[in-house]
Parts: structure tokens; sequence; C-alpha cells
């Protein structure tokens, strides 16, 4: 960088004459305009001459010129040493600089911006009868949380998945539970003692076999105060080592529920050495069993590389990198923030985006996860009113919300496939919502409203904020980090503005949904209603068949529902463009791909 910026300087002092034409100077000169001795100038002159930015040839006998040429404007330098940059994993670094740069030099960012697109996508490298298929994606942020029991983001949980292993795993497809690190399991009489019989020779990325110690001690760790996902243990009484590689659970009653909250990535195994050895550092380079393993995870990237010993198979893909790029994934038209929207960027540099974009197939769904305006009925104040709650649900036009705001958003859609609606009502809408707020004792109180600070939830935030105000409800909007929407501090908010994670396991979800500390409604869960909601839970989960736990679940929802803790916004349409050399690609309930299904087409 300080031979930059000698090359910056030098430069500036014959601007006019630009690149390309001879500049008559003598070796005194050039040690004028950098600040520095004779001997230091001859020094970066030769620098500079070796990196190609510049010609020297030097003036022969006393007092004689030499001739400088500069080859490159600074702002095409910049550029390079950018690429450089980035291209070595400085990613951050090189951003910076351009940003330093682009308003001194015309085009630098755009420039910039076309090379950056190039980098992204399916990379095939052959070298020696070998071949590396990296697949390249970008980030709105670092991912320093990787470890199952801390997660926050569903970007993180994603990635989790492609590391780590449960004792069993939930196929989307059929919706059954199919054998994991465990592959065959045994349940008693009573539904209360499940003996796991686990995979001989499975193996921790660090290099040690998996035994039943591992997964005993996960269990535990999931269900400590620290982790927000404890709720997963919840039926858990006892975990007991009977060998080495067979581990026997008892739960406090039958839980028809237990191997799906298995199946959770919260609940992946991991190993008790080396977890305890990194400490807080496991969040950042995690060792699991799954198909990828962490090789770095910093500011500037995050890159997995295939497993080769991996139990389950080697995925097709050798390597996978995670680019931070905020400014890309924070642009409205690339969908939401934790989901790669252009999920593979083909092309060469310089080529016209609609181009490259000719032969891309596109793969889409409607997400299963939803947006939502939760309550908190728990704290005092006006919105301990079901008044107020109902009076809000009506004001929210969904249809209007979706229309003016636009993008991805769709009705919103969740458990059993039902909408959460408002009752039908007699008299007309607006004369029932000024009834609703007259009785509701609202006094023109300012609501305190908390979300993330990521595009969609601002224009959410500030949608809701105008909406409410027609009507005289005032709505103060705070940004902030996922890891404090997730916390404590959230009891004394009014409103939480979140999205909700659903996946094809309904049932849990809902679950998930009622009593995971990173998702709103468990901080405004009164004491009183979260026990008759555990009271429900329970009866639920101790149901006989799939049949009945359907029919009791139901029943909580509607429940729930009538309550209006929570209000349903919308859901997304997740699309992705993909190379079409890339096979095996489909979606998943989060937005994201299956990265070990994934081949490429030669």
């Amino acid at each position: 960088m300080l031979l930059f910026e000698h090359y910056h300087r030098l430069y500036s002092f014959f601007r006019e004459q630009g690149v390309s034409r001879p500049i008559s100077i003598s070796l005194e000169q050039v040690a004028s305009h950098l600040c520095c001795t004779k001997r230091n100038a001859a020094t970066t002159v030769k620098k500079l001459q070796q990196r190609g930015w510049i010609d020297w040839r030097p003036g022969r006998g006393r007092g004689n010129q030499s001739m400088l040429t500069f080859r490159l404007q600074p702002g095409d330098v910049v550029l390079s040493l950018a690429q450089e940059m980035i291209l070595r994993g400085d990613i951050r670094d090189g951003q910076e600089l351009v940003a330093l740069h682009q308003d001194e030099w015309e085009g630098l960012g755009e420039a910039f911006g076309r090379w950056m697109d190039s980098q992204f996508g399916l990379h095939v490298q052959k070298s020696h009868g070998k071949r590396l298929d990296m697949l390249r994606l970008f980030a709105s942020r670092p991912q320093p949380i990787l470890d199952p029991a801390r997660l926050l983001m569903r970007s993180e949980a994603n990635l989790v998945r492609h590391v780590f292993d449960g004792l069993v795993r939930f196929d989307p497809a059929y919706k059954t539970i199919d054998p994991g690190i465990s592959f065959y399991w045994e349940v008693d009489n009573g539904g209360t003692a499940y003996t796991f019989y686990l995979r001989k020779g499975v193996r921790f990325h660090h290099g040690r076999a998996l035994t039943a110690e591992d997964v005993r001690y996960s269990l535990l760790r999931l269900g400590k105060q620290a982790s927000p996902h404890r709720w997963i243990t919840r039926s858990i009484r006892q975990v007991e080592v009977i060998d080495s590689y067979v581990v026997k659970v008892m739960l406090h009653r039958p839980d028809f529920l237990f191997l799906h909250a298995l199946s959770k990535e919260y609940a992946a195994i991991v190993p008790e050495d080396y977890t305890e050895r990194m400490g807080e550092e496991f969040g950042r380079m995690p060792a699991g069993t799954g198909p990828f393993r962490i090789v770095r995870n910093d500011d500037s990237m995050l890159v997995m590389e295939a497993f080769e010993p991996y139990f389950g198979g080697r995925p097709f893909l050798d390597r996978i990198e995670l680019w931070q790029v905020p400014e890309r994934e924070t642009a409205p038209e690339l969908g939401q923030a934790d989901i790669p929207r252009i999920l593979y960027a083909p092309g060469e540099a310089g080529v016209d985006g609609e181009t490259m974009r000719a032969d891309w197939q596109t793969v889409y769904r409607i997400e299963q996860c939803f947006q939502y305006l939760a309550c908190n009925a728990g704290k005092p104040g006006p919105l301990q009113d079901d008044s107020l709650r109902e009076a809000l649900d009506l004001i929210i036009d969904r249809p209007a919300m979706l229309a003016e705001l636009g993008g991805d958003r769709q009705p919103a859609v969740h458990w059993s496939g039902s909408q959460v609606k408002p009752p039908e009502i007699e008299r007309p809408r607006e004369e029932r919502i000024q009834q609703l707020l007259r009785q509701s004792g609202y006094r023109g109180e300012t609501l305190s409203l908390f979300t993330m600070p990521e595009y969609d939830h601002v224009e959410d935030a500030e949608w809701l904020q105008k909406r409410l105000g027609r009507y005289g409800i005032k709505l103060a909007i705070h940004y902030v980090e996922p890891e404090v929407l997730a916390s404590q501090q959230m009891r004394g908010a009014d409103l939480i503005l979140d999205s909700a994670n659903m996946d094809e396991r309904e049932h849990l979800s809902l679950l998930e949904f009622l009593f995971d500390d990173s998702a709103a409604l468990s901080h405004f869960l009164s004491p009183g209603f979260a026990d008759e909601v555990m009271e429900r839970v329970e009866r639920g989960c101790a149901a006989a068949d799939e049949e009945q736990i359907t029919q009791k679940m139901q029943e909580l929802m509607k429940w729930i529902a009538s309550q209006r803790l929570f209000l349903p916004l919308y859901s997304n349409r997740i699309e992705a463009m993909a190379d079409s050399r890339l096979g095996g690609i489909s979606l998943g309930a989060y937005g994201w791909p299956d990265l070990c299904r994934i081949v490429v087409r030669t």
C-alpha cells in the first residue's frame, strides 16, 4: 500500500499529462516530490517499474534528465490492487481500498462491481489430471455463530446443517425420521426410554472418532441455561452411556415429537474435547461430523471444504466460499438479507449481465417461514388489553401492505396451511376499529417496536409506523442486532417485528415459535399464559398417534391465534438463479439449497 501511495502522490504532480506520455524529470525531482532521499527515490522507481505501473529511462551522463511514463491511472492501479487483495482472501481490505478512491476516479466503483460479479458462482479448475469444483457465494454479514446450541439466524442454521449431524435426520419430502449418526434405535413400551445405537467409524473434523460420550455431552450441553434452544431437551430426564456406541435417553413423559426434536440442527452432536478446548471460539471454527468442514471463518470469508471420510458419502462440490459483501445482499432487488438470492453468478468480467443470465436456470418456492408482529401482553400497558390487539390486527391491512411494499411478499401461510384472519364482523371495518380503540383505553402512549436493521424489516417497520399513525397510534422504531432481539431485554418491548422459522415439521415448528428464546413470542408470554400453553403442548405431545397430535396442535394454534399475541404479515417468494451446469438444486423451507446434493455437469 505504501508503494501505491508513492505512485498516487507522484502521479498527482503530472495529472494533466496523464498516461503514456513521457515526462522529463530527474531523480532529485522524484525525491523532492516523494519527500524522501535520492536513494529511496531510486528504490521506489525500481519497484514501480517491476509492478509495471511506470516506464523509467534514466538519463545518460550527469545533468541529463530521465524519462518517466505513467502506464496506468491510479484508479486502475486501485482496481488491480483490490483484485489482488480479494483473491488472496482480504476481501474487506479490498473493498475499503476501492471505497476510499472511487469518488476520485470515475468508473472505479462500477468496474470493481462488474469484476466482483464475475467472481461469484461456479469455478471449475483442472490441473495435473485433478479437478476442483468450487462454488462461491456472497453473504451480507460474517457468520460468527456456527455452534448448534447458540444459533440465531437462519443463514447460520443452514450452514450448520452442512457441518454437523444429529442422531437422526428428518426427510422433508416424505416427512419421516431417518437414521443419522444413530443407525438404529429402540423405544420401550412406555415411550419414555430411547436406546440409540451409533455408527462405528464416524469421525469429527478434528480427527477423533465419535463415541456415546459425545452424544451425552451434546444433549446435556443443549439443555443448559445458556442455549436459547434448550426447549428441545425439555422432555429429557437422563442420558446414560451404555458403552462406546450405545446411549440411552430417558424422558419425563412420553413425547410424540421427541425424535423430531432430535432432528433439529440445534441437537447436532459436537465433540466434547474440542468444544471445551475452543470455548467461545468454537462458534467461529467448529468441528462436526458433517459433509463439509470449516477451514476459514473471519470478517472476509467463510470457507468450507468437502470432508473426505464423511460417513454419509462425500459431497460432489469440493469447496464453498462465502464472501462477506454486505452491499450486495442488502440491496432490495436481491431478496431477503440472509438468503443468497442470486445463488450462483456465472460469466466473465465485462460480459453484459443480461447475456450472462440467458441460460441460467431459475428455482423458486414460497418459503414456509413468515414475517409477523408480536404483541407483548405480558408487560403492563395498553397491549394487555385484547381490544387494542384486535384493533391492530384490523388496522394492518395485509393486501394493502403487500401491494404498497411489493417485492417478494406473498400472503402469510403457516401451520396446517391456514392463515390467521380476523373474525368476521358485521359492522364496517373502520367503525369496528374506532370502537375497539375507544374501549381499549389507549391514550396516545408511544409503543416501542424492535426489529433488525435489514432492509426488508426496515420497510415493514416504517410501513407499520405510518399505517398505525393514521389511527393515532404512535410507534417508536428501534433497530437492534439479532443477539439483542433474542435476549431477555426484549421483555420491555411493546412490539417485535420478526420472522418465524417454519418447515415441514409443522408441530415442532410451532413449539419452536412458542418456546425458543430466539423467537419473539417467548419473551412476551405472561407466566399464566405460558403455563397454559405448556399444559396444552404436553397433552398434544403425549397423544397416541399422528392424528391425535394434529388435532391437539390445531386446537392450540386456534386458541393462540384468538389471543392475537402475534399478527402474521406475509411470507416470501424465494427465487434463485443458477448456472445451467449445476444440477440437483432445490430450495429448502428456509430458502437455501442442500449443497450436498449439488452436482456439476461437464
